[in-house]
Parts: structure tokens; C-alpha cells; sequence
């Protein structure tokens, strides 16, 4: 399969480096063009809601240009998990949410260091995220990922597949399938 991941978050990514940088800025376009030439994935880390790179405009520019180029945006868009049912962060995050409604553009449910300390296996919170995402978006949007190296400071390996697998009961057997597999299948070109 062939993809490229880009880290754009203010603290470790891209826009810690160039805050100003637009995702459709001419350098970029020339990246994603020849992403889109190889028919490639390309993964972006936006970072937290409200950094710069939070930029849903732009992105669907992108997407837009470039006919044979899909987007997987991580860890569900960083849902706010800390902040307060009220706080404006949330409808932000939903408003990123909805770009998993593109033809092409997809989110991993990847959580690994961004559950709060009191948030333990079987994740319920995040499991009504994951709701979310599928109302917004569908099953067949969304892709399963663990981020490991934060995740294993939560559950093990295996209740990184349960949580998902037994507990997500709003989930059908198909959506399960296409989550835990199938969807990353199709996007990353695991056949071929």
C-alpha cells in the first residue's frame, strides 16, 4: 500500500514550525499533485481543535483538485475530550467531523494518548464519539487504528480490538467488519 503522513499539529507537526501555512498553499499543492499522480493516501494529523491547522476549507480545496487523492484525518479530528459539554470546541470538532461526508476524505478512530485519566477499557465515552462519527459520516468512513504507543498506557493490544469488537454494540457485524478492516482496505489499496 502506499501512502504519506503528514504531522501538521503546532506542537511536534508542520504548523508548530510554519503557523501561517495554508494546507492549499502553492508548495503543498505540489505534494499533494504528485500524491495524486501515484494515487496515493495521504494521512494528516491536524492536531487539536483550534490549531491552525484545523482548516476545512482548505482541505476540501485539495481534495477537490485532486480527482484520485483520498484523506484520512486521525484520531477522529482530537474530539475535546477535557473540555466542557459547552465549551465551543465541540461544535468545531463536529464541524471537522463532517468532512468524513467527502467521497474521499475518512477518519481513523485512533485515540491512543487522548483520553482523559478517568476514561478506561471499555472506552464508553469515546464509544459515543464513534456513535457520532457514524451518524455523521457512516461505518464505512471511519477506519480502526490504536495509535500504540499512547494507547498501551490505557488497555492492551487486545482490548484495542475489543473495545470496538464486543463493546460498540450500536454497531451491526458489517459495520464492525468495515471499521476493524475492510474500510482501510479500500483506502489504503491493500489488494493492489
Amino acid at each position: 500500500f502506499r501512502c504519506m503522513k503528514l504531522e501538521l499539529s503546532v506542537g511536534a507537526g508542520l504548523l508548530g514550525f510554519h503557523p501561517e501555512m495554508k494546507l492549499n498553499a502553492p508548495r503543498l499543492m505540489e505534494i499533494w499533485r504528485e500524491l495524486d499522480e501515484r494515487r496515493m493516501t495521504l494521512i494528516l494529523d491536524l492536531g487539536f481543535i483550534g490549531e491552525p491547522a484545523n482548516q476545512k476549507e482548505e482541505l476540501l480545496e485539495v481534495v477537490d483538485a485532486f480527482p484520485n487523492l483520498r484523506l484520512c484525518i486521525v484520531h477522529l479530528c482530537y474530539p475535546p475530550l477535557t473540555s466542557p459539554a459547552d465549551d465551543p470546541k465541540w461544535a468545531t470538532w463536529e464541524d471537522m467531523l463532517v468532512l468524513g461526508c467527502h467521497p474521499r476524505i475518512y477518519h481513523d478512530i485512533a485515540f491512543g494518548g487522548l483520553l482523559p485519566d478517568d476514561e478506561d477499557y471499555p472506552f464508553s465515552r469515546y464509544q459515543e464519539l464513534v456513535k457520532k462519527a457514524v451518524d455523521v459520516c457512516g461505518a464505512d468512513k471511519l477506519i480502526w487504528g490504536t495509535d500504540v504507543t499512547g494507547f498501551l498506557t490505557k488497555a492492551t493490544y487486545r482490548q484495542g480490538l475489543d473495545w470496538v469488537r464486543r463493546h460498540c454494540d450500536f454497531l451491526s457485524e458489517n459495520q464492525k467488519a468495515m471499521i476493524m478492516g475492510e474500510t482501510a482496505r479500500r483506502v489504503y489499496n491493500f489488494d493492489g
